[in-house]
């Protein structure tokens, strides 16, 4: 990636050396959640960490910034700009790192897509267990569907708590608090406005 590249071009470049690899792994991703298999799982494993190197180039990072402080005329274009800046700052971390939280988040994510809790002897999907609790005027079968689709919480628990370890230890060195401030930074939410949002919606 070159520095001396005019913004224009430097952003249509990242656009274009990121764009099918997104595409792939956007499918991949679909087709892991609609269908939990080893194979399915394993190629969306290799595509994000695919993606995660191409957005964790410091040197990409380096010429966009150096965009940024460029006198832009264009709002889109600098708006173009400041996200691919978003989405690079997100994944500078190192090799083994990097490795490490997509490893960690694709097992929690197979854990989830794959689980179907079992209610009277039967392993039921996602899908029919909202249906026993929206339809079943069987208050007994409702509750027992309901505790068993909290059952994942068992399965997943040490994996969610060495991912957030992960999490938060990349975003340290990346100089935030934690995982927590950094997304919230990062995509561009105000942690005020959030906690609005949800008053209100509590409120509903």
């Amino acid at each position: 990636m070159s520095l001396t590249e005019s913004p224009h071009r430097l952003a249509q470049s990242l656009e274009e050396r990121w764009r099918d690899v997104e595409i792939d792994f956007h499918r991949a991703y679909w087709d892991s959640q609609t269908e939990a298999t080893s194979e399915r799982e394993r190629r969306r494993a290799e595509l994000e960490l695919q993606i995660r190197e191409l957005k964790g180039d410091p040197e990409a990072l380096r010429a966009v910034n150096a965009a940024l402080e460029e006198d832009l005329h264009e709002p889109m274009l600098a708006r173009q700009l400041d996200v691919l800046r978003l989405s690079l700052t997100a994944n500078q971390m190192d090799e083994a790192k990097r490795k490490e939280l997509v490893e960690l988040s694709s097992a929690v994510e197979s854990d989830f897509a794959s689980y179907r809790p079992e209610v009277d002897g039967a392993r039921l999907s996602d899908n029919e267990i909202e249906d026993v609790l929206r339809t079943s005027d069987d208050t007994g079968l409702r509750e027992r569907a309901w505790r068993a689709s909290k059952e994942i919480g068992g399965v997943v628990s040490a994996r969610v708590r060495e991912l957030a370890r992960v999490r938060n230890e990349a975003a340290v060195a990346l100089g935030f608090a934690d995982y927590y401030r950094m997304s919230l930074e990062l995509d561009e939410i105000s942690e005020e406005w959030l906690f609005e949002r949800m008053d209100e919606l509590e409120r509903l």
